[in-house]
């Protein structure tokens, strides 16, 4: 039997809903004032800005430096008209962004002696890509700082605590460009649901909020799992619960309300951090411009988030692609070349917007070439 909704309404400021966002707010004069999206056709600017903007002095020349160096890699890897050229100018972009914002979120003073920290295990008597793994590694102290684990945590807030094995088919399903692809290779139901709607919610009253979000019942059947396997698959059934009867939407609250002494609009940042890491997002040219998923895997044991997914599946082929470049082209002649070549042509630009919003702390969308 479901609980019953808690009675609230949406957050507002200065009259107008809060729309759902990972930075909905921006801290003015000691008042919270809502954040809308930045559209644009070309977001290295944007990132450039809030580099020289936020980036500690001490790193800012090295940050802008690597900065400049993801540009040229990505407009290169973008020109390029041979697929096997791209992977490596792609990973190189991928590191020198991460390489910026590391610095930027001031995670490091510098990264002068910095290792990749994330290795490729091609299989020894497996087939290739099929049975290769990537292998990141922890960083263990100011002599041995390693760009994948540094990049962790200035995604998720959290350090690597052990070298970790991620299946590169895995990793491969994780990217929602090519996602159907991937499962045609594999003959499995896609693991990608999207949400209808995401709404910060309050009670005036209590002074209390909380995050509520809708799924089509459509769409978690089509995924062939039940709602308490979609909140397990997803490692939210310890601080998510579904409420109201079931019908054509199934709606979820979070378990625990967030109180507050002064105003609402104030706690949908740290009410938003309840899904940073559950949530992934797609841009496209038209309305609404942006689409969010829940990624439900029937084990969360090698799941990403959203950015780092497409940097380890970008850091493989990148490999691939330098070291054993008739491997490459075997790959993309088997069951997952599709889905490996969609991968390659579309989720780059996704990364690099995803990137912007996090350099703006602010959703940065695509504009429509006018």
């Amino acid at each position: 039997m479901s609980n019953s909704p808690r009675a609230g309404k949406p957050i507002t400021i200065a009259g107008r809903k809060v729309p759902f966002s990972f930075w909905p707010t921006s801290a003015a004069n000691s008042r919270h004032q809502g954040q809308s999206a930045i559209f644009t056709s070309d977001p290295w600017g944007i990132i450039l800005s809030h580099t020289k903007q936020r980036c500690p002095a001490i790193a800012r020349p090295a940050a802008l430096a690597f900065l400049k160096q993801a540009e040229d890699n990505f407009r290169a890897a973008t020109d390029a008209s041979i697929i096997g050229a791209k992977p490596v100018l792609l990973y190189y972009s991928f590191l020198n962004l991460a390489k910026s914002y590391i610095l930027t979120q001031g995670l490091q003073r510098d990264l002068n002696t910095a290792q990749h920290g994330i290795s490729e295990k091609p299989p020894v008597g497996g087939k290739e890509f099929d049975d290769a793994l990537i292998k990141a590694h922890p960083s263990t102290g100011a002599r041995s700082i390693n760009i994948f684990d540094e990049f962790h945590r200035a995604i998720t807030g959290l350090p690597l605590t052990a070298a970790t094995d991620f299946p590169v088919p895995e990793l491969l399903g994780q990217i929602i460009t090519g996602h159907r692809l991937w499962c045609s290779a594999r003959k499995e139901r896609e693991r990608f649901i999207p949400l209808r709607s995401i709404d910060f919610i309050h009670d005036a009253t209590s002074k209390q909020a909380w995050l509520a979000f809708e799924l089509d019942k459509d769409d978690i059947k089509r995924s062939g799992i039940t709602a308490n396997e979609l909140l397990a698959r997803t490692n939210l059934s310890n601080t998510w619960k579904e409420v109201g009867a079931p019908t054509s939407r199934r709606r979820f609250e979070l378990i625990a309300a967030t109180s507050y002494s002064k105003t609402a609009g104030a706690e949908t940042a740290k009410l938003a951090t309840h899904l940073a890491q559950h949530v992934w997002t797609t841009l496209t040219f038209v309305p609404p411009y942006r689409t969010l998923y829940l990624y439900t895997p029937p084990t969360s044991a090698s799941t990403l988030p959203q950015a780092l997914a497409m940097y380890a599946i970008i850091f493989y082929l990148g490999s691939v692609t330098r070291y054993r470049p008739h491997v490459f082209a075997k790959i993309l002649d088997d069951s997952y070349g599709p889905a490996i070549q969609e991968t390659i042509s579309s989720a780059p630009r996704q990364f690099l917007y995803l990137m912007a919003s996090r350099f703006a702390q602010r959703e940065v969308i695509q504009s429509a070439a006018i």
